[in-house]
């Protein structure tokens, strides 16, 4: 293979003048701000900035819906998907934690929404159930319960004799009027 080599380039001052060199050049000191409103492409409005979410990547720094909508659409999208919230949720802890998602299929899920309403699997709780709660050394779905209840049974390591240790101290402890 023969290698070629290219001819120099011409300097500045022997390069023939441009439409582009006659131009005025750019005002270095004047600072270009960007602009304080944006249109929300949702709801078609302008805003402030600051009703937008942060985004980097986009060219702003905002996103293009503003919080408002984002919101109603988090919210719609939760609603006619209730379960993917419960199996993202289990991806991302397991990542996080380094352990595995839930061992639980869709169509169990789904049985299991259908059969308690939403509600919370306590025998005398109608709160909405939220959160999905599984043995942490299995893996294995136990059940869905409300917020307060699981995070009970997570003070608690999940243990049958700390849970009876509780109710004694109770029973123990509770004054009968």
């Amino acid at each position: 293979m023969v290698r070629t080599t290219r001819p120099p380039r011409a300097c500045n001052a022997e390069r023939p003048l441009t439409l582009g060199a006659l131009k005025e050049p750019r005002m270095l000191d004047t600072p270009v701000l960007p602009p304080a409103e944006k249109l929300c492409s949702k709801c078609g409005e302008t805003k402030t900035l600051s009703e937008f979410h942060k985004e980097k990547a986009k060219k702003l720094g905002v996103r293009n819906q503003c919080k408002t909508c984002n919101s109603e659409a988090t919210k719609s999208y939760r609603r006619r998907y209730p379960l993917c919230r419960v199996v993202n949720a289990s991806r991302a802890h397991a990542r996080k934690k380094g352990g595995e998602p839930l061992n639980v299929t869709r169509a169990e899920l789904e049985q299991l929404l259908k059969e308690h309403n939403g509600t919370c699997d306590f025998t005398h709780c109608n709160e909405p159930a939220t959160c999905t709660d599984h043995c942490h050394e299995t893996g294995s779905f136990r059940g869905r319960l409300c917020r307060r209840h699981n995070r009970a049974l997570g003070f608690l390591n999940d243990s049958i004799q700390e849970l009876q240790d509780a109710l004694a101290y109770l029973k123990e402890k509770t004054l009968t009027l």
